[in-house]
């Protein structure tokens, strides 16, 4: 470690020493969990890890529940970053939840709670996340986290739809619509991002298009400058129209998809169009289309994201071949080569 960093870490230990001989543990503690912080920035998570319990350790000398608390919830976090040690994270969030509640903290208590709802998805134990986040919604309503809220039920919805639970996980997005609409002071992005994830589902549920347009929600999104909520709307309305058998006006979606992707440098959702650009062009028959959609991907990404970006587009043009056979992908890259020799229309 550099010189600068070891005299930093030696001076935390000092200064909290020092406050230990004057009777301070809780001074100490915050002493110590300045170390842990330059230990976690370099990433010796195990040593910070150990700093952080022996700041709670001095906490619960000095009966402080709710800075017990807090080391105990930052402990966690670390240890949920080192690999096998996802049980002790799950315990530490475990009791600091706890703590929390006793020292009346109800932001910090849901919070560990929706941290042990991750690691129980990890282990795949959806039913234990969902149980965990049913009580951080009761207690964030409790104690009217009226900021919280919302995006506490858009989480479970989307561990409830891992359940198969559909209209459960609609209703948690109709209540995290209806909350988030009656603030004054509101996140008008994540209203957005709601809206749509409401329309989206209610439309697997219902079976049909149901609720609200998707043309009022890119209006919408477009009003509020949020451009990555209008091109997650036009994925969303393509691919509808695709499931529907509606696959000129799919394709003419994700197509404007990409390009607004391409101009607001989205590396993510100019891959999810391309997808579906491919699929809606492999639908209208034009294998050679899904090439050139395909490779155009893959050289945009290697050369705005880095070689190593296009490699999962490179396996899906290689597993063409399972469904195409090796002949279909040889005629289609003969066609896309022609296509992209032959002169611009107008120019013969």
């Amino acid at each position: 470690m550099n010189p600068e960093w070891q005299t930093r870490v030696r001076a935390a230990e000092s200064h909290a020493a020092q406050l230990m001989s004057d009777g301070e543990p809780l001074a100490a503690a915050e002493a110590l969990a300045e170390k842990a912080s330059l230990e976690a920035a370099v990433r010796r998570y195990d040593l910070a890890v150990v700093t952080l319990g022996e700041c709670a350790a001095l906490a619960q000398a000095a009966n402080a529940p709710g800075p017990r608390a807090e080391y105990l919830h930052a402990q966690g976090l670390l240890l949920a970053r080192v690999p096998g040690r996802e049980g002790e994270a799950s315990q530490a969030f475990k009791v600091s939840a706890a703590l929390a509640r006793v020292a009346n903290d109800a932001a910090l208590e849901v919070r560990g709670l929706q941290r042990q709802a991750e690691l129980d998805l990890n282990r795949r134990d959806v039913a234990g996340a969902v149980s965990r986040l049913d009580v951080a919604v009761s207690r964030a309503a409790e104690a009217k986290l009226e900021e919280t809220l919302p995006a506490l039920l858009r989480v479970r919805a989307v561990y409830l739809q891992a359940q198969g639970r559909m209209g459960a996980a609609l209703a948690d997005l109709e209540a995290a619509v209806k909350h988030l609409e009656g603030l004054a002071d509101r996140d008008d992005h994540l209203l957005l991002q709601l809206r749509l994830e409401r329309r989206v589902l209610a439309d697997l549920v219902a079976g049909g298009r149901r609720g609200e347009s998707f043309e009022a929600l890119a209006a919408a999104a477009e009003a509020a400058g949020a451009a990555d909520v209008a091109l997650d709307v036009q994925l969303q309305a393509g691919a509808e129209r695709i499931r529907a058998g509606e696959v000129t006006a799919g394709h003419a979606l994700a197509e404007s998809a990409k390009q607004g992707a391409l101009e607001t440098n989205d590396a993510y959702r100019y891959t999810l169009a391309c997808m579906l650009l491919a699929e809606a062009k492999e639908r209208l028959g034009d294998r050679a289309g899904v090439i050139g959609v395909l490779l155009g991907c893959k050289i945009t990404l290697e050369q705005q994201v880095g070689p190593e970006a296009g490699q999962g587009v490179k396996a899906i043009l290689q597993s063409l071949e399972q469904r195409w056979g090796a002949a279909g992908v040889q005629a289609a890259l003969a066609e896309h080569r022609a296509r992209m020799q032959a002169p611009p229309a107008g120019n013969a």
